[in-house]
């Protein structure tokens, strides 16, 4: 055989089948891999990897960071507290005044009595909360056995209040006062004081209805100045 003929003998056992024997030690006879059927094996594991290269991941929870572009405004003041309602105060919350306790410069009203606010004595004041309101604070003194109801006056309700232990920091405009048993004797006080809303100080009238009097007794305290008489 010549040259030539060797080579295109050798192109033509390229062209065709080529068949392996395969020894398989689990089954039979030996079985015949044709090189297409490798080829397309090959080419069916490329595809299947190229499929799985694109499928989408395993699904999260997380949520994107989104950035607003909305301005979020700031919450409205609320509007300064108004002095308003009716409370009433009794023997189970008042203290015992000490005998002998008093002096000249005290308000005295009937069997009610301010310390030291009588001609303005009374000077001393708090500074003002964010509200606006200032609280005088002055304890209310009244003689056992007596009911008094201290109203702030129409002309001051608007930015006059009545400062109690327990209550809102505007006040009442009115509070009741009872005090103890008349075998009780002496005086019992309360913690309290006035307040005034958006005004550092001013003059403020009270209507003072002491229990058996037909009319309310109409008296000024001086808050932070002297110049109410």
């Amino acid at each position: 055989m010549s040259r030539t003929q060797r080579l295109q003998s050798g192109s033509n056992v390229v062209q065709a089948k080529i068949q392996f024997p395969v020894v398989s030690k689990l089954q039979g006879p030996p079985k015949l891999i044709t090189l297409t059927s490798v080829l397309a094996t090959l080419g069916v594991l490329a595809l299947a990897a190229c499929n799985d290269a694109g499928k989408p991941g395993p699904l999260t929870t997380t949520r994107p960071n989104v950035t607003s572009s909305t301005t979020t405004s700031s919450p409205a003041l609320s509007a300064p507290a108004s002095p308003s309602g009716m409370a009433t105060v009794t023997c189970s919350s008042a203290r015992a005044v000490p005998p002998g306790e008093g002096s000249s410069t005290d308000l005295v009203v009937g069997p009610l009595l301010y310390p030291g606010f009588d001609h303005g004595y009374n000077l001393t004041m708090n500074p003002p909360n964010q509200d606006g309101v200032r609280f005088f604070k002055v304890g209310t003194h009244l003689v056992n056995g007596s009911v008094v109801t201290v109203s702030v006056a129409p002309e001051a309700k608007a930015y006059a209040g009545i400062k109690t232990e327990t209550g809102s920091a505007a006040g009442f405009t009115t509070v009741t006062y009872e005090s103890c048993p008349g075998s009780q004797n002496g005086s019992v006080w309360w913690v309290g004081g006035f307040v005034l809303t958006g005004r550092p100080s001013g003059c403020l009238p009270l209507d003072i209805q002491v229990k058996g009097e037909a009319t309310p007794r109409r008296t000024v305290i001086p808050l932070g100045t002297r110049d109410c008489q």
